[in-house]
C-alpha cells in the first residue's frame, strides 16, 4: 500500500492472528488516540464470529467508533471462512454480521 500511495502518506499495519475483538480494541486504542480526521483506520476480522461472541464483538466495535470520533474508521466486511463449507453455521453468522 505504501508503494501505491507514495511518500506523502504513512502506512502502518497490525496483524494479530487469533486475537478477538477485545484484544484488537485494546491495541488500536493505544495507537489511535492521536489520529485526526486526516487519518483512517481500517478494521476487519472473524475470530469472535466463529466463537459465538458476535454480539459482544459488535458492541466493542461500536464503542471503539464512538470513542474515536476524532478520526475516520472504515469497517471491512468480514470474509467467509473458506476452510469451511459455504453453508456452515459460522459462514451463516458472517453473513448476518456483515
Amino acid at each position: 500500500m505504501q508503494h501505491n500511495l507514495g511518500h506523502d502518506f504513512e502506512v502502518h499495519g497490525i496483524v494479530k492472528l487469533g486475537a478477538n475483538t477485545e484484544i484488537i480494541v485494546n491495541i488500536s486504542t493505544k495507537i489511535t488516540g492521536k489520529l485526526t480526521k486526516k487519518d483512517v483506520v481500517v478494521w476487519g476480522g472473524t475470530w469472535d464470529i466463529g466463537r459465538n461472541e458476535m454480539v459482544k464483538a459488535h458492541h466493542q466495535i461500536i464503542n471503539f467508533v464512538k470513542n474515536h470520533n476524532q478520526t475516520n474508521v472504515i469497517m471491512m466486511s468480514v470474509p467467509c471462512r473458506y476452510d469451511l463449507e459455504s453453508k456452515s453455521c459460522v459462514n451463516d453468522e458472517v453473513k448476518v454480521y456483515n
